[in-house]
């Protein structure tokens, strides 16, 4: 298998974007899907929204062994101004694209009897409120695929309304009243970021029926702030779906056709407080006879002792025993000779942070936050890729060594981005990993050639037009103006 590179930041149309079909996506002469192509065509989502978004990839429904694919956007119904503290309503306004020859047509009818998918199962007439709407995360989203064996593929989300804009400080008494106008008085015994409410959202799944239509099922913990929703095996031979969440983290089963709380179950699993602590960003995946769950951060108890101090200091890769709980399988930091600290401005304030190389690139602030399994070459092994959520130097400074006499400070993508002194949030650099009897090796051969960077998350690697070559999905144009190539 050959690998396909493209290199982030640089958008490759053959075709004047202004062209695009609005239900088709011809893969071959159309490569950049614009954020408002979709939006456009609903009453209600007339306009571009701040959102995180990527094409949900991998499954057929049609079977005619050419991909489709759903691309899952959300609309505000009112404007929000950048760093306003505000409680937009959102509805989701999702469209499901199947395969026709060599293009793809909006099937969203013919599968959900409706011109979109309101995956937040919420009516307008009811007026959505704080238990409604919400930003699909599909940058932690799972590959959909067949969980209730009908032979169609199941498609799961977090869902929140997590939108970019300046959070609440819970120390802040102005913003402890506006929570409580929200959000009512904080509950006696519930921390700060669960009482936050303008961030939950109702979470769902899309379930297939025996026929290929869809039906929309909630999971029953009301509207929560979820960050990631996880698929893991139970022993009944179906599965629970596990929420990370800001706040206790919440787990559902799926049985009989719907779905029942047994939060209280996982909370007796061997490791499940330290499973749920701290970053709920996560990758759950089988290998061999092997169930694993790579997740950030690491606790206190398994960091090495140079970094009992560093909050993201690496990833935990843990193992997943049904009806048992969990137990660690290897740790990843980098090593210490590997890392550095520097001084960053940050308002009036000098502080000293953390950061490392990878490969060899050098990062600021690294958060392993990001994880897909992909088999990238003609092993078969599949690899653990891993990308940090980080800062990095762009221009003529694109890896230049940290200095430890520069005061660091963040920059915009345009001119300046060549001082030596700048930071720029694309920092999300790649490293791989095999996995060998659950221990982490790192790949020899880089992921991008060149350690390049690309914007956060925002990238899948897949073969979209079933060519024999694996391709990258990645968004560009930054969550003002959204768009896929």
């Amino acid at each position: 298998m050959v690998i396909r590179r493209l290199i982030p930041y640089l958008i490759l149309i053959s075709v004047s974007v202004g062209t695009i079909a609005q239900e088709h996506w011809d893969f071959e002469n159309a490569q950049r899907w614009i954020g408002d192509t979709a939006e456009g065509q609903i009453e209600y989502c007339k306009e571009k929204s701040i959102r995180w978004t990527n094409p949900l990839l991998g499954f057929d429904i049609n079977k005619d062994s050419i991909d489709d694919f759903m691309m899952a956007i959300s609309c505000y119904q009112g404007t929000a101004a950048d760093g306003q503290k505000h409680n937009l309503k959102v509805r989701a306004a999702w469209k499901m694209y199947c395969s026709d020859g060599n293009q793809h047509y909006d099937c969203t009818s013919e599968l959900f009897g409706s011109e979109s998918i309101e995956a937040t199962a919420v009516s307008a007439d009811i007026g959505l409120g704080n238990d409604g709407g919400g930003n699909p995360y599909i940058h932690v989203t799972e590959a959909p695929r067949d969980l209730n064996n009908d032979g169609y593929p199941e498609f799961w989300y977090a869902v929140n309304r997590d939108d970019g804009r300046q959070g609440f400080s819970f120390d802040d008494e102005e913003d402890r009243a506006l929570l409580e106008a929200y959000c009512g008085p904080q509950p006696t015994g519930q921390g700060s970021s669960a009482w936050d409410c303008t961030r939950k959202s109702i979470q769902t799944m899309l379930i297939s029926r025996s026929n290929g239509t869809y039906e929309i099922k909630q999971l029953p913990w009301g509207s929560v702030n979820a960050q990631a929703m996880i698929v893991l095996p139970n022993e009944l031979g179906t599965f629970d779906m596990w929420a990370a969440i800001y706040g206790p983290h919440k787990v559902a089963r799926y049985k009989d056709g719907d779905f029942v709380d047994v939060t209280s179950e996982y909370e007796f699993y061997t490791k499940w407080p330290l499973v749920t602590l701290v970053n709920p960003y996560l990758k759950a995946f089988s290998l061999g006879d092997s169930f694993y769950i790579a997740k950030a951060d690491i606790p206190d108890e398994y960091r090495p002792s140079w970094a009992k101090n560093v909050a993201n200091s690496g990833f935990v890769l843990w193992k997943f025993i049904p009806g048992a709980g969990f137990e660690i399988s290897d740790v990843y930091t980098p090593a210490e000779s590997k890392t550095f600290y520097y001084k960053f401005q940050n308002g009036s304030n000098v502080e000293t942070r953390f950061g490392a190389m990878v490969r060899d690139v050098p990062v600021f602030e690294p958060r392993w936050h990001f994880f897909d399994l992909v088999t990238l070459d003609d092993s078969g092994e599949p690899t653990l890729i891993v990308r940090t959520e980080s800062f990095a130097q762009g221009g003529d400074s694109f890896k230049a060594s940290h200095d430890p006499n520069i005061t660091y400070q963040l920059g915009q993508l345009d001119s300046s981005r060549t001082t030596e002194n700048m930071l720029f949030a694309f920092g999300s650099a790649f490293e791989g990993f095999k996995i060998t009897d659950g221990k982490l090796i790192s790949r020899e051969i880089d992921v991008i050639e060149g350690n390049i960077t690309d914007g956060v998350s925002f990238s899948r690697f897949h073969d979209i037009n079933a060519d024999g070559y694996l391709d990258m999905i990645a968004l560009s144009g930054g969550f003002v103006r959204p768009s896929v190539f």
